[in-house]
């Protein structure tokens, strides 16, 4: 078992949303195509780089380093939802810095309101949040 000297991870999640599909025949259900920022420090995952060539940057898949386990809640759950994020290409710093860029299909249902038709406007809280660790653990930005 290997002990962490510091804090396991901090991490950064931004949102950038890439389409938007509101649809009312399917129970008012919100489809986003998201591409998220992830970044951490993985103190298992430094190098000397001048040790080892000069390579500043590592590019892995995300299937061989730890992942935080971020994830989207809504009140719509849909097991297939899981996995919408699964195996981004990641890219690791010599001190340690790992940032990956995942791109996401997330849904969550929405309450519409249509008393205004058609100029209704449809708000949607999206949650975020880690199934395992702490949101204390964790830094959004």
């Amino acid at each position: 078992m290997l002990h962490c000297k510091q804090s396991p991870w901090l991490t950064t999640q931004r949102e950038t949303s890439q389409s938007k599909e509101f649809q009312e025949e399917s129970d008012n259900l919100l489809q986003l195509g998201v591409w998220m920022e992830l970044q951490w420090t993985d103190e298992y995952l430094r190098w000397n780089s001048t040790e080892w060539s000069g390579i500043e940057r590592l590019a892995i898949g995300s299937e061989e380093i730890w992942m935080p386990d971020f994830r989207h809640f809504s009140s719509y759950y849909n097991p297939e939802d899981l996995n919408e994020c699964a195996n981004p290409k990641c890219s690791v710093a010599p001190n340690g810095t790992v940032v990956c860029l995942p791109v996401c299909g997330m849904n969550a249902k929405c309450d519409a309101d249509y008393s205004r038709w058609p100029f209704d406007v449809h708000r949607c809280n999206l949650w975020y949040g880690t199934w395992a660790n702490s949101m204390d653990e964790v830094d959004r930005l």
